[in-house]
């Protein structure tokens, strides 16, 4: 799935950073762009909030700022068009998320 590769992980205990407004607004971004259905879309965006938050939980945890893990989770991540036309392409050739 390339870009969004890995995104079927569990959110971390605690959820630090999952409120922040940078998420926030990178997760409307996200599914804005998104073409599915409104299931599809909510499980979507709850994989990449979930990707999101443990993300920036790890870099928290290597000794990054709460800001800075946020950055490079999203950084990570991808640009959110990118993301979602992931999730659109693999809805396009029949795949379940």
């Amino acid at each position: 799935m390339g870009v969004v590769q890995g995104l079927h992980r569990r959110r971390s205990a605690g959820d630090p950073v999952i409120n922040d407004e940078q998420i926030r607004s990178y997760l409307r971004r996200v599914r804005s762009a998104l073409h599915l259905s409104r299931q599809q879309r909510g499980r979507a965006i709850e994989e990449i909030r979930n990707h999101l938050d443990d993300g920036a939980c790890a870099h928290l945890r290597d000794g990054a700022t709460r800001e800075q893990a946020i950055a490079l989770a999203i950084s990570e991540l991808g640009q959110p068009d990118v993301v979602a036309a992931e999730f659109n392409a693999e809805r396009a050739h029949g795949f379940e998320s």
